[in-house]
């Protein structure tokens, strides 16, 4: 795949993110109603940039937001997981930040601090990496918070940016950031395995599944990338500590 056919999958993916069960939690039903908005139309954008259009059709602010906060999103999440930064802004930020060009000429948003949450980083004369780092028994509730700081940092970026670009567009929108206000408490880390929490967190390591997979990273990224999620999956539960303990030991 080409980077505009590989934008125009995750735009797909994107669509159906709010039919996983973060789309199901009580209370957060207007929060969903507008993903399912934007996400609708950044289908169309992805689509029009897919097929050569020069301008993508008519859209919200919070589009350019939701894409341009991507862009440090991608970059933190390699980062995080400790993938080849070449490899991974070469093959999986740079479609994202053409496209965010695509919507909207600007600058790229900065890249959010680090989590704290990680351990072993502030501990220089240890190196976790490969199978040593998923024997280490602090790993799910890392790959957990890793994934949860960098959702409410990007959430964060996506409301400063649509406040910068199109407030007055989005004033209809003040109930879904109420309860987008609220739902950023829900998931801040620690993670602590509370429904909500827990909802996000499944949903993301399908819709990660689902993302990841027409990229062309070399294996050993791929390995990394398996390693975060399933390690994940034994956090919230997806997976029983029998089958993580399988997995560890195939692993060595």
């Amino acid at each position: 795949m080409d980077e505009r056919q590989l934008i125009l999958y995750c735009a797909q993916v994107n669509h159906k993110y709010m039919g996983l069960p973060a789309g199901q939690v009580k209370g957060f039903e207007k929060v969903t109603a507008l993903y399912k908005r934007l996400s609708l139309d950044s289908l169309a954008c992805a689509q029009a940039w897919f097929e050569g259009n020069p301008r993508p059709p008519k859209h919200e602010p919070a589009v350019d937001a939701f894409w341009w906060a991507l862009v440090p999103w991608c970059q933190a999440m390699g980062r995080d997981i400790g993938v080849d930064k070449q490899e991974w802004g070469r093959i999986f930020s740079h479609p994202h930040y053409a496209f965010a060009r695509y919507l909207r000429e600007t600058s790229p948003a900065p890249v959010w601090p680090q989590t704290n949450l990680i351990p072993w980083r502030r501990d220089p004369a240890v190196a976790f990496t490969g199978n040593t780092l998923i024997q280490d028994g602090r790993f799910s509730t890392v790959a957990a918070n890793v994934i949860l700081y960098n959702d409410v940092e990007w959430t964060k970026m996506v409301i400063r940016l649509t406040t910068r670009w199109g407030v007055l567009q989005h004033i209809k929108d003040i109930g879904a950031l109420l309860q987008v206000r609220r739902l950023l408490k829900e998931l801040k880390p620690p993670y602590m395995d509370t429904g909500v929490q827990r909802a996000y967190l499944a949903s993301d390591i399908e819709f990660f599944r689902d993302l990841f997979r027409p990229f062309q990273f070399t294996q050993r990224t791929r390995d990394i990338i398996e390693q975060w999620l399933t390690a994940a999956e034994r956090a919230c539960g997806i997976i029983s500590e029998q089958v993580w303990s399988q997995y560890v030991t195939g692993r060595k």
